[in-house]
Order: structure tokens, then sequence, then C-alpha cells
């Protein structure tokens, strides 16, 4: 059963793929057409307005060169610190290096 929390962080997807494609540097239009659906389609996934299927985020990660993850509920927050942690150039030495 899906929870609202469950549902907000659906909606959520389209956002990250929109920030995802301009991190990439590729319109709406360039994205659409290789996922092959229209780009108003696109445009409703990235505004939230319209959740995509598993297919189209897989189409989507693909055209991206983006990797989809499937995180077990209980390691969420694990793995959200992870991807937060500051760039290698913040982050103190690893053991044996010099700071």
């Amino acid at each position: 059963m899906l929870t609202m929390e469950h549902k907000s962080n659906l909606s959520e997807i389209g956002v990250i793929l929109r920030q995802a494609r301009e991190a990439a540097g590729k319109h709406q239009e360039q994205v659409a057409e290789l996922i092959g659906v229209p780009r108003s389609t696109l445009g409703r996934i990235e505004s939230g307005k319209v959740t995509p299927t598993w297919a189209l985020v897989l189409a989507f990660s693909e055209a991206l060169g983006l990797q989809p993850v499937l995180v077990p509920h209980g390691k969420a927050r694990a793995v959200e610190a992870l991807l937060s942690t500051p760039s290698s150039a913040d982050a103190p030495p690893l053991l044996g290096d010099k700071w």
C-alpha cells in the first residue's frame, strides 16, 4: 500500500529527472525524442503532474547516462547521507593519504 510519503516521493521523480536532464545539458525535445514520448508528456512528468512508469524512468535514465537504484526503505537515509557527502576536495583524506 502506498502511503502519502511514498506518493510524495513518486511525484519528486519528475523534479529529479528534470534536474538530471538540465545537468546533462539536454533540452526536453532531445530527451523526449530519445525516450519516445511527446515533449508535452515529458513536461508533465518533470512538473510532477504525471508519475512516469518504471519503463519511462529506465528510458530516461538510459538517455541521460544514469543508473536508477532501488533502495530498501530502512536504508534510504544511509544512502541519502552517502550521496550528500562533500566533494572529494572537501572530504578528509582516506587512511594513508596526506591532508
